[in-house]
């Protein structure tokens, strides 16, 4: 995802989602694509586990609220 007002091919991000498997937890990990080892830059807790294998689905918004 670039960056607002990018320049370079590294001037954005990087998501990814990490899945705790013990405990079936799931978070989207956003990292600035120049330093990807550094500290994420965000990290959101998933309100569900996000299965292994997953490359990328749309859910319509009324199949979140139930």
């Amino acid at each position: 995802m670039p960056a607002e007002g990018a320049t370079a091919e590294d001037d954005g991000y990087l998501l990814t989602i990490v899945s705790d498997l013990r405990r079936r937890l799931s978070e989207l990990v956003v990292l600035d694509a120049r330093d990807p080892t550094g500290e994420p830059v965000a990290t959101v807790e998933l309100p569900h586990h996000v299965p292994l294998g997953v490359h990328g689905s749309w859910i319509p918004d009324q199949d979140l609220a139930e």
